[in-house]
């Protein structure tokens, strides 16, 4: 009784840690791609000269902001210029011109505040989450300093984050493996697979055996189910999605000869 205890502890410990590693690698990926392409932006801005004082109208600015976002080789949901005081001066949405990024403690906008002002940094990302301005409204911030002593600050909404965590979990593990046999796949929520050790993706989940019941399993919850043949515990955890990605871990029993993440939105 004892051994199978420690067995079922070191099995949910195994399984824990592995979905924990990519659901990281995703959130990682994520953001690394808002703060490249939140770079590339700046530097776009330096090169038009939009830092210069008195080059532009303040309209013209906003205007050029909101066409710059829509363009294929950034297609951002929003982009803003922060002052040195800590204000938005201009933004592809002049409804949040004038907008004080100091909120208070805790506040998500003060986090940007404190980073550059506070504590000096260069760069700045953060996780998808409801704005200060708005609660019910969720975006996916990340921000570079600029020539004017402030910042530049560009968003994801939650159709454009999607779009960025799906290009992350397309064929983020054809050359993963987990173990000497082990083997992690990533399905979205129509079942279909995106993501798998032999690169075959876009084929149907079903095809490894594994019938889910999204609605009866916890996160972070150890169950066990068929995979290819094979007794498993399966183990969800929610990735950083706006849909909320499910990430489903399955474990070979009695050894670890299989591992399997799901993803569901």
């Amino acid at each position: 009784m004892i051994q199978k205890r420690l067995s079922l502890a070191n099995a949910d410990s195994t399984l824990s840690l592995n979905i924990s590693d990519v659901k990281n690698d995703i959130s990682d990926a994520s953001d690394t791609n808002l703060l490249s392409l939140t770079g590339r932006i700046e530097t776009k801005l330096e090169n038009d000269d939009i830092y210069v004082e008195g080059n532009y109208s303040d309209s013209v600015i906003n205007t050029y902001l909101a066409s710059l976002s829509q363009q294929a080789n950034f297609d951002v949901s929003e982009i803003s210029i922060i002052n040195s005081k800590g204000i938005i001066a201009n933004s592809s949405n002049p409804a949040i011109v004038g907008f004080n990024m100091n909120q208070g403690s805790g506040a998500q906008a003060t986090e940007f505040y404190d980073a550059f002002f506070a504590y000096h940094e260069t760069s700045y990302v953060q996780s998808y989450r409801p704005i200060s301005l708005n609660s019910s409204t969720y975006m996916k911030y990340a921000a570079k300093t600029a020539p004017n002593g402030g910042f530049v600050q560009v968003g994801y909404d939650a159709e454009r984050f999607q779009k960025d965590v799906d290009s992350v979990v397309e064929n983020i593990t054809v050359n993963r493996h987990v173990g000497s046999e082990g083997s992690i796949l990533i399905a979205n929520s129509a079942k279909v697979l995106k993501s798998q050790p032999k690169g075959h993706s876009d084929t149907n989940l079903s095809e490894t055996g594994l019938i889910l019941d999204t609605a009866t399993e916890k996160e972070s919850t150890r169950f066990t189910a068929t995979v290819y043949g094979e007794s498993s515990y399966v183990m969800e955890m929610e990735t950083p999605s706006p849909k909320s990605f499910t990430l489903l871990e399955v474990k070979k029993l009695p050894d670890s000869g299989l591992y399997l993440h799901y993803a569901k939105k």
